[in-house]
């Protein structure tokens, strides 16, 4: 088996469960606590120097002047939860990209994943993987990368690091997950768990630590119990370790909450304003829910894999049909379709848990 290399990783899976714990404690939190959280503003973004000649430039620009305009929504708030792949202090791609939803008027909280590998047009630079977006500007283009090819409205952006990850499940006293066999032994026998200690996971039932949980989270070269390989495995395996933190969490004592948010801010940068994230929280409270529902772009029977150019050389990517998807991310996040009209979800996208399914092959 060849050497797995490791990288500091920089991951969001956590974001939501902070969202949930705070949500919780927002009447009790002090402006302390949220001062504690890094802030960051638009001006302080580094924007890699565009690939795009000055025509081209000039092109994209006028192209992007006919858009629709992304949709309102004063019953939604979006947040764009990020995980950053960097080594040291450079600024890297986004591991993970997930788009967390308080919908009022539903009164539900939702999650949904973006494919890093989906092939979109990035503003002021050539069409590339969607990760590149972080790579390129940040969270500022992320945002507007997201926003132009979905046609949705973020309010926001939060990102943290692995040790918050990690650090939150650890402080709730880690995460039930299921593994296959092969699961279990690939993840003993690579570096996917960090610490060589924690290499013990076993078939079945496991409590995950944050360290084993972060491992888990980043397996692509295994396929899941339900059968998602790739990176729709890795994916299918962050929204399952969300999906445990949520359930775990709402064990938990409002002094608890408060506790572990405290813990948690260092590690959280966002382009949110302190007013905005206690009017977010407050209508997270509001909702009255203890369901976490989750969902995947592209949909099913929506993409191909293809060979395109990304920036100045070529990549595998997911070429997706952008018509259908939007149509599906609009129906999940608001309750209606691109023109506003009521909607049923596909039933390829319904954003329900499939049965667990014993593979044929651990390939």
């Amino acid at each position: 088996m060849r050497k797995l290399k490791f990288k500091k990783r920089y991951i969001a899976y956590g974001l939501v469960l902070v969202i949930a714990i705070l949500a919780g404690a927002a009447y009790f939190i002090a402006n302390d606590t949220l001062d504690r959280i890094n802030y960051e503003k638009a001006e302080d973004v580094k924007f890699a120097k565009t690939d795009l000649t000055d025509k081209e430039l000039k092109e994209q620009q006028a192209k992007a002047t006919t858009v629709p305009e992304v949709h309102l929504d004063k019953d939604v708030i979006n947040i764009l939860l990020i995980g950053e792949e960097s080594i040291e202090s450079d600024q890297g791609r986004s591991d993970s990209m997930m788009i967390a939803t308080i919908n009022t008027k539903q009164k539900t909280l939702k999650l949904t994943s973006l494919m890093r590998d989906i092939y979109v047009e990035i503003p002021g630079y050539r069409n590339n993987k969607l990760n590149a977006a972080f790579n390129n500007g940040g969270g500022v283009l992320l945002t507007s990368t997201i926003e132009q090819n979905f046609q949705i409205k973020l309010d926001g952006y939060v990102r943290v690091n692995f040790q918050g990850f990690e650090k939150i499940i650890d402080k709730l006293g880690g995460v039930s997950i299921d593994l296959a066999s092969w699961e279990a032994k690939y993840l003993n026998t690579t570096n996917y768990i960090s610490k060589k200690k924690y290499r013990n996971v076993k078939e079945g039932t496991n409590t995950l630590n944050g360290n084993q949980a972060l491992g888990y989270c980043r397996v692509r070269y295994k396929q899941t119990l339900n059968g998602e390989k790739d990176d729709f495995g890795r994916t299918n395996r962050q929204r399952t370790v969300l999906t445990a933190l949520f359930n775990k969490y709402k064990q938990e004592s409002v002094l608890d909450m408060i506790d572990t948010a405290n813990e948690l801010m260092p590690y959280i940068t966002t382009n949110i304003s302190k007013t905005d994230i206690i009017n977010y929280l407050t209508a997270a409270a509001t909702l009255g829910t203890t369901e976490l529902e989750t969902f995947r772009i592209p949909v099913d029977h929506s993409y191909a894999n293809k060979k395109l150019l990304c920036g100045s050389s070529s990549a595998s990517v997911l070429s997706i049909d952008f018509a259908t998807n939007q149509n599906e991310l609009h129906k999940f996040i608001y309750g209606t379709d691109v023109d506003g009209n009521e909607a049923t979800i596909a039933p390829s996208a319904t954003p329900t848990v499939s049965p667990s399914a014993t593979p044929s092959t651990n390939n």
